[in-house]
């Protein structure tokens, strides 16, 4: 969880510029048939502007950014999302205290999958330790990594992610857990 400085500066943020090469990245793993998008954290809604014409744009964030703005803190009481072909969350899944619980909660919602990134290093974040340690949080979410993408993988990796085949909704299980440990090198998946 950020803290409480961190916070207060969330609510005035604008897009900087390795926000948006990140987001055009993130268009780019779309596939051309893509008709609408939910953008999770969407700050200045600035993904909406690179988005293909036509492609119907959904933007959640915890503050309100605006008309159209879906208010939900991911941490806490989920909201109902509209339909949508994609999931966008760049620089919102090191935020998430359960990832799994939120992929799961988006798999009703989304039609065809989605695109997330995750920065592995930032001082400011409890943060998973790995990108396998990430893709078992995305499988225990319901989800398989269809592509992976990176420039640095220092900085952050991209995945475009498919709904898990034959699985309509995920259920968890007493004995199905993802247990974080954090460390002063960062976080692990264990126990997936």
């Amino acid at each position: 969880m950020p803290p409480k400085q961190q916070l207060a500066e969330w609510v005035s943020l604008k897009s900087r510029p390795e926000w948006v090469q990140r987001s055009r990245y993130a268009v780019d793993l779309l596939p051309e048939d893509t008709t609408s998008v939910l953008e999770l954290g969407c700050y200045d809604k600035a993904l909406r502007d690179l988005l293909p014409e036509g492609c119907v744009y959904f933007g959640s964030d915890m503050y309100d950014r605006g008309e159209g703005t879906i208010l939900c803190d991911l941490n806490t009481a989920l909201v109902q999302f509209p339909s949508h072909d994609y999931f966008i969350a760049t620089g919102i899944l090191e935020w998430i205290a359960d990832i799994p619980r939120l992929l799961r909660h988006l798999r009703q919602y989304c039609r065809k999958g989605g695109i997330v990134s995750y920065a592995f290093r930032d001082p400011y974040r409890e943060m998973v330790a790995s990108e396998d340690a990430a893709v078992a949080l995305f499988t225990a979410g319901g989800f398989v990594v269809e592509e992976r993408w990176t420039r640095d993988p220092s900085t952050y990796v991209l995945w475009r992610l498919s709904p898990a085949m034959g699985v309509r909704e995920i259920s968890p299980k007493p004995e199905q857990h993802v247990t974080i440990t954090i460390t002063e090198n960062g976080a692990g998946a264990e126990g997936v």
